[in-house]
């Protein structure tokens, strides 16, 4: 899989994809396995695009869902399930996604960066992995818990 991704980024540019090359395969990282065909998707204005999930990611799908990144999702067979994002086909999309997540180096937040970050940044949502699975920054607030940062919606 990760050769294909390569691919698509040599045959159609980087920039032009926001491609993350760092990390695509989803062996390694598996949440920028979704990300990545996320961004590609939305850049090439496709109605949908089929990916495999296991269970550490279907979480971070129904997240997504929750926050409109993508309109629905359905289970084709076994493991792959079809998204279809959330844009409007004639303008660009209305949010960005900026990754944090990889295998080298992770970004850390406890309850008080969190709380600054989200008193700092209003419009943006932010994805955790903490110890009691992902969840929006929100969630983690209420719950006094911090976690690693995956992304930030805006």
């Amino acid at each position: 899989m990760e050769a294909s991704l390569i691919g698509k980024a040599i045959d159609f540019g980087s920039i032009e994809y926001r491609f993350e090359s760092r990390a695509s395969n989803i062996f390694k990282n598996p949440y920028s396995y979704i990300f990545n065909h996320l961004k590609i998707a939305v850049a090439r204005k496709s109605y949908f695009f089929d990916i495999h999930l296991t269970r550490q990611t279907l979480p971070l799908v129904h997240l997504l869902y929750q926050l409109n990144v993508i309109r629905r999702f359905s289970k084709l067979s076994g493991s792959y399930y079809r998204i279809f994002p959330f844009f409007y086909k004639t303008m660009q999309p209305i949010y960005g996604i900026r990754t944090f997540t990889s295998p080298q180096s992770k970004v850390v937040l406890n309850r008080q960066a969190l709380r600054l970050l989200t008193h700092t940044t209003f419009a943006a949502s932010f994805i955790l992995e903490t110890d009691k699975g992902l969840m929006l920054h929100t969630d983690a607030l209420r719950g006094n818990l911090g976690g690693n940062l995956l992304c930030v919606i805006s």
